[in-house]
């Protein structure tokens, strides 16, 4: 029997990559972590509202069974609640008219997860169908950042950045359109990366999310939690709509390597979209180029020469006709038409919006 069993201190201070360490070397049990992720989540999800689907009786009995071999074999993690299906568990997407729908099978970046060793313990809060970048769906309430709970942990994977920002879970799944996954990191503290398109599982039943947009990852504590999971995760799906070669190296040693010569950087201090740029946004971009400096890296300021008004009405214009066939889709599934009163503004709006959206003009 090991004489130091595992505190909350001692989990609060450990990544993803870590844990699966001390798993992997017998110094913690799988039981151990989520005991501990599920003690934290009790003593801080009444005031964030992170997690709201609650899987704590099957992680209890996940742990004690043999985890799968991965590599983050016993470590906790939440998925988010919109994409990443659980086979018998809510996935509602944030929505009252889904509030009672279950998954009926896993999805894939689930399963891949899974492989990968992970024990699921809920999932997370994000507004209705993932449109806003705050979270605060009328089904569930909005969550709160830890950092301070008058403000949000943004969206729409703000519930999954609030789960691993306060410590109940290293790492949580978590899906990016236009940023769900970097905009939340940012208002957390968090790292945020959101893969090239057709290198992360989707499906089943889809060759795509939003015209190949939207694509699912996770936030995490740690650079190279993320980095060992592009290893891990990336896959070539021959009935996916887009593929991506598999890199053939190893990010999570990539990372740690040295530059082999200086590197020349670009920056742009001015919003694309022509809105004035806060003080604590120039403060946060000079401390990366005052560190970038110190490297003895050269940065250099320039016009990105991006059209972001233009760039806003092209996304708009598939977010609309993605919604338009969304609502379509759930009007024939529940023998009725929708009524402003069903959804929330965004997705009426959006849905109202893309009842005009030709098809050539989709395309």
């Amino acid at each position: 029997m090991r004489a130091n069993m595992l505190t909350l201190n001692d989990y609060l201070s450990l990544d993803a990559t870590a844990m699966a360490e001390m798993v992997a070397k017998g110094d913690v049990t799988a039981a151990e972590l989520i005991k501990a992720s599920i003690e934290r989540k009790d003593n801080v999800n009444k005031r964030l509202n992170a997690i709201v689907h609650d899987f704590s009786t099957d992680a209890h009995s996940a742990a004690k069974q043999k985890s799968p071999e991965g590599p983050f074999s016993g470590v906790p993690m939440v998925l988010k609640n919109i994409s990443q299906s659980l086979k018998g568990e809510p996935m509602t997407a944030g929505a009252r008219l889904m509030k009672n729908h279950r998954a009926q099978q896993d999805s894939f970046f689930v399963k891949k997860l899974r492989q990968q060793g992970f024990i699921f313990t809920g999932n997370t809060n994000t507004p209705e169908f993932g449109l806003k970048n705050i979270t605060e769906p009328g089904l569930y309430g909005p969550s709160r950042n830890p950092w301070n709970l008058d403000h949000s942990p943004g969206g729409s994977s703000g519930g999954a950045a609030a789960a691993v920002a306060s410590g109940i879970v290293p790492v949580a799944g978590a899906s990016d359109g236009g940023g769900s996954i970097r905009i939340p990191a940012s208002f957390t503290g968090l790292f945020g990366l959101k893969p090239t398109r057709g290198r992360m599982p989707i499906g089943p039943g889809t060759g795509r999310q939003w015209q190949g947009a939207a694509i699912d990852f996770v936030l995490s504590r740690s650079v190279r939690d993320s980095a060992a999971l592009l290893d891990g995760l990336q896959v070539i799906q021959p009935e996916a709509a887009f593929q991506w070669p598999l890199y053939e190296g190893v990010y999570a040693k990539v990372m740690n390597e040295n530059f082999k010569r200086p590197l020349r950087i670009a920056y742009a201090s001015e919003s694309p979209v022509g809105t004035t740029v806060s003080e604590d946004a120039k403060e946060a971009l000079n401390k990366v180029l005052n560190h970038l400096i110190s490297e003895g890296h050269e940065v250099e300021e320039v016009d990105n020469d991006v059209n972001g008004v233009a760039l806003m009405e092209q996304y708009y214009l598939m977010n609309s006709g993605e919604m338009a066939a969304l609502r379509m889709g759930l009007e024939e599934s529940l023998g009725h038409g929708l009524t402003p009163e069903d959804v929330e503004i965004e997705t009426w709006v959006l849905s109202e919006a893309g009842q005009t959206v030709s098809a050539a003009t989709f395309t």
